[in-house]
């Protein structure tokens, strides 16, 4: 990731996880402005950690408007 974030020119990053892992990198891309969601795997299921993160920048895959946008065609 600090590679990605020092050489690479990108706007934001979605990033995929329900554990607390990615914590720090996801607070880092916060803080940096580079984040634009979280999305975690199943409400209820991820790590208390994320609550730190704030809302808009978090969401789950198990929500109906969130399976329509990323469901193949």
């Amino acid at each position: 990731m600090k590679k990605l974030y020092k050489h690479e020119d990108f706007e934001k990053i979605i990033l995929v996880s329900g554990d607390g892992d990615y914590y720090k990198m996801a607070k880092f891309l916060v803080e940096e402005d580079k984040l634009c969601k979280i999305l975690m795997p199943v409400k209820g299921r991820a790590s208390s950690l994320y609550r730190q993160i704030p809302a808009r920048y978090r969401d789950y895959l198990d929500k109906p408007e969130i399976k329509k946008k990323i469901e193949l065609k």
